[in-house]
């Protein structure tokens, strides 16, 4: 399976652990499916989603 993201980049101090969070949630969910990541690696969302996916072990 392969996401691919394209996040928004002004996300407040309060948002970004709760996107964070969801963003960690959907990748574990998806991890056995031989997920495979895909972002332009953009700040904020973009990365948080990498950090999930090499978190995962992807």
């Amino acid at each position: 399976m392969c996401i691919g993201i394209t996040g928004h980049s002004n996300l407040t101090v309060e948002s970004a652990p709760l996107v964070a969070d969801a963003l960690r949630a959907e990748v574990a969910a998806h991890a056995s499916d031989g997920l495979v990541g895909v972002s332009c690696l953009a700040r904020v969302a973009d990365q948080l989603f990498a950090r999930a996916v090499l978190s995962a072990g992807r």
